[in-house]
């Protein structure tokens, strides 16, 4: 996501670079952008956070597993694939978390902290973002619905939207993650263990 925002902050720069390239006869193509580095960084951190995410929700699984096996609906695998795996990437993960947060909550004491709190939101605009960079990136879509003739043009409108869903759902990310870690820690402590 992060490189979706520095890739909107720099796409008026990128679109002014392909027409000049274009005016001056030159394939726009070949024009090197901060717009197109940041697409690359895109990929270039997309393996780590993937890591890092599974990491997160393969511990908060194990946690939960820990605490009552027979509640936890999805093997540890789905915490690496479930993110990838065409169609259950639509929900596994989230049912992972909802899983481990349920479990967890169950067990910890009844404060506020330690309570259940809803992952509908989160995952609600998460999936949105996919979608809308999907969309949004669809040759098709931008010259049928946007009237873009060819990618260039499309720079800036193909990446608003999606942006601000990007932004909307990590936002909405950090207290899903806060609070489940949160959880699992304190139960933790209770039971004079760390896991």
């Amino acid at each position: 996501m992060l490189s979706d925002i520095l890739r909107a902050a720099t796409a008026p720069a990128a679109v002014h670079a392909y027409e000049a390239a274009a005016a001056q006869g030159r394939d726009p193509a070949q024009v090197i952008t901060a717009n197109g580095a940041f697409g690359l960084l895109y990929f270039l951190l997309l393996v780590p956070t993937w890591i890092v995410g599974s990491l997160w929700l393969s511990r908060a699984r194990e946690n939960a597993a820990l605490i009552a096996p027979d509640r936890v609906r999805l093997s540890a695998v789905w915490a690496w694939l479930g993110w990838w795996v065409p169609i259950v990437f639509l929900w596994f993960p989230k049912l992972i978390v909802d899983d481990s947060w349920q479990v967890t909550s169950s067990a910890a004491a009844a404060d506020a902290r330690g309570r259940y709190r809803g992952t509908g939101l989160w995952w609600g605009l998460w999936i949105a973002y996919l979608f809308a960079g999907k969309l949004a990136s669809n040759p098709a879509i931008q010259k049928r619905i946007m009237g873009i003739n060819n990618g260039h043009q499309g720079v800036v409108a193909a990446l608003d939207i999606a942006v601000l869903l990007g932004i909307l759902a990590f936002a909405a990310w950090v207290p899903v993650v806060r609070g489940l870690s949160q959880a699992q820690t304190e139960l933790a402590r209770s039971y004079g263990s760390v896991w």
